[in-house]
């Protein structure tokens, strides 16, 4: 699943790629050849697609659902601006580090993450948060060691 605007890039229709158009609402489709909303987050984007392929079940893993800010970045979500020197936000230093990020809007991803629930609620389908140590409060909570044995 590719934005539109990937076409843009060169990137060329085949058969196993659906593009989508993308909007900064928070709308939450399963019929995502009508358009994605994005939520504020990358994850609220991939629940529509676990929605798309009607999924039995929805396990979520790596979303710490907390940022650590420099105080000039504060209340300045959506920003696009260059994160400078180590990225303390990711599993890895380098990620965006000296690189273009948007800085992280958590209360509307919680917003986000709000409508997906209750899409998944009304099919009864469960999303489960295996997140060690996460923030965010909205999903059940599952202990990854459960899945891993």
């Amino acid at each position: 699943v590719l934005p539109i605007k990937a076409l843009y890039l060169g990137i060329r229709r085949r058969p196993n790629i659906i593009f989508v158009k993308v909007s900064n609402s928070l709308h939450f489709t399963k019929n995502i050849h009508k358009g994605i909303g994005v939520g504020s987050t990358v994850t609220y984007t991939c629940l529509q697609i676990a929605a798309f392929s009607e999924a039995k079940s929805v396990n979520i893993v790596g979303v710490d659902h907390s940022f650590k800010l420099k105080p000039k970045d504060e209340n300045k979500e959506h920003n696009i601006e260059i994160l400078e020197g180590n990225d303390e936000n990711h599993f890895d230093p380098n990620y965006f580090k000296n690189q273009l990020w948007g800085l992280p809007d958590l209360d509307g991803s919680e917003k986000a993450y709000i409508l997906a629930k209750n899409y998944f609620d009304s099919i009864k389908i469960v999303v489960t948060d295996y997140t060690i140590q996460g923030k965010l409060k909205v999903f059940q909570k599952g202990d990854i060691n459960k899945i891993y044995k």
